[in-house]
């Protein structure tokens, strides 16, 4: 009877994990196509860097998704790679790949904005999309051979439902644990958290000292009608409104990318080398 129980229960757990996947991927995927709707077809966003920086975000998260549904496809028996160099080594790759470029591109979005607020006059000439582009490549070169032994791994491997279990070396086991594993938690955790937070918090306060000199320069302009109406023209205008409605859309999107990283990266890189010490090398 206990073990009928049992095996109903972990019957129920598969079919609740696979619903739950389904929803978490499905809004994912869906989430991810609007954004790309959005912020492709919006002028607003195309002509500033923070719009190039959240529509390339949006793809390697894109390439992020397509690869955890692909892991967790595998583990009921569902392969859509059949050749085992692709499902256990370049896979992970591109996960890792596209994780690390998405955090970077959450990153360059706060630091981005940060800039903006702090030097608007000089960020026309650094926050432009052909350093954005430049960037960009030198990260995916950087974070491609930090991944690179997903390519070569030092050790023998075999899947197991689903799960591909490496049989590490001495010398690999070394390098994971004691090398790669304390860079990467700190590239890719640590480092963009303070960064993303230290510039979010300036930026809010480069915002307020900007509000309160524009109420001080109204108040002082009060007195004199013909720099009152430029003043309201400039502020209440369509340009103004509308420049003002992407500001604050951006800013909001900023904060909650930010939560949402915390919430998400943490937990991973403290769970991530449980995985490694058994063997998994698929986080």
């Amino acid at each position: 009877m206990n073990q009928t129980e049992t095996n109903l229960s972990l019957v129920v757990l598969a079919r609740f994990e696979i619903v739950a996947a389904c929803i978490i991927y499905g809004f994912g995927f869906i989430g991810n196509l609007f954004a790309l709707i959005v912020f492709s077809s919006l002028l607003e966003f195309r002509r500033i860097s923070t719009g190039i920086l959240f529509l390339l975000m949006t793809i390697s998260n894109f390439f992020h998704l397509w690869t955890l549904t692909i892991g967790f496809i595998g583990i009921y028996g569902k392969y859509i790679y059949l050749n085992i160099f692709f499902y256990c080594q370049f896979n992970p790759f591109i996960e890792n790949i596209s994780r690390a470029m998405s955090t970077y591109f959450s990153v360059g979005i706060a630091v981005d904005r940060f800039v903006r607020s702090e030097i608007p006059i000089r960020a026309k000439n650094i926050c432009t999309r052909r350093n954005i582009f430049i960037l960009t490549s030198i990260l995916f070169v950087i974070f491609f051979i930090f991944w690179s032994f997903y390519l070569y791994p030092l050790g023998n491997y075999i899947l197991q439902d689903g799960i591909c279990i490496y049989n590490q070396t001495n010398h690999y086991a070394f390098f994971l644990t004691n090398v790669h594993i304390p860079l990467r938690a700190t590239v890719l955790c640590f480092l963009p958290i303070i960064t993303m937070s230290a510039s979010n918090i300036r930026m809010v306060r480069n915002i307020r000292q900007a509000r309160n000199r524009v109420v001080d320069i109204l108040q002082i302009a009060e007195g004199n009608k013909s720099s009152t109406i430029i003043s309201s023209t400039a502020l209440n205008g369509p340009v103004g409104r509308r420049t003002l409605a992407v500001d604050r859309m951006l800013l909001y999107m900023m904060i909650a990318n930010i939560f949402t990283f915390i919430i998400t990266q943490i937990p991973f890189h403290v769970y991530t080398p449980r995985l490694y010490s058994a063997g998994n090398l698929s986080g």
